[in-house]
């Protein structure tokens, strides 16, 4: 809370609440830099930023980080400056079990997967796992070796929980093993939406 009354009231800020959303940005360098912008429905979404969009008539540009598919991309009627920077994640699983336990699954798809996961560090990792998702859950049990799993090492498994294709591990030399019928299934289990974050620490 005392994060968000700062912005709200910090010198140099201009900032809008209204019942469902809110706005907050500041001159910068001649232009308009957006910190923060919620809404409930596209209505108040579109009211906020027009409320930005007012300042244009003396602002050289309008900037904000937002997400990939942020839907200001499809709501200008222009073609908007893209500037991509990518700094991407440490990402490491210290449960397999309970970091399938814990992840959401899409409520749609339904079925199993052998995995085999060798993990020279965390050793508990390591063995050969059946994967089962169902009614948006997952479980990963430990079975006996089976040749048919897919072989995936601790970045292989780290990258796949993340929404990585098992198409792009198999390039990478992460994957092996396994089949199509696996690999789709994996593919549609894991699946969501890229995770990002708009701030760098």
């Amino acid at each position: 809370m005392a994060e968000a009354k700062e912005q709200f009231t910090g010198e140099g800020m201009m900032s809008y609440l209204i019942d469902g959303g809110h706005v907050v940005y500041e001159w910068h360098e001649g232009d308009l830099f957006v910190s923060s912008l919620s809404a409930e429905n596209p209505e108040i979404l579109r009211s906020l930023w027009s409320v930005v969009g007012s300042g244009s008539s003396i602002a050289k540009k309008v900037l904000a980080y937002v997400a990939p598919d942020d839907p200001i991309h499809l709501m200008l009627s222009e073609e908007v400056a893209n500037e991509t920077r990518v700094k991407r994640w440490m990402l490491r699983v210290m449960d397999a079990s309970k970091a399938v336990a814990a992840r959401g699954f899409s409520p749609f798809v339904t079925g199993s997967a052998a995995v085999t996961i060798d993990d020279p560090i965390i050793r508990g990792n390591s063995g050969s796992w059946r994967l089962e998702v169902s009614g948006g859950r997952g479980e990963l049990t430990a079975v006996q070796e089976a040749d048919s799993g897919l072989l995936l090492g601790p970045n292989g498994f780290a990258a796949l929980s993340a929404g990585t294709p098992v198409h792009i591990l198999r390039t990478a030399g992460l994957a092996s093993g396994g089949g199509p019928a696996q690999d789709e299934l994996l593919d549609a289990a894991f699946a969501g939406r890229p995770a990002y974050l708009l701030e760098y620490f």
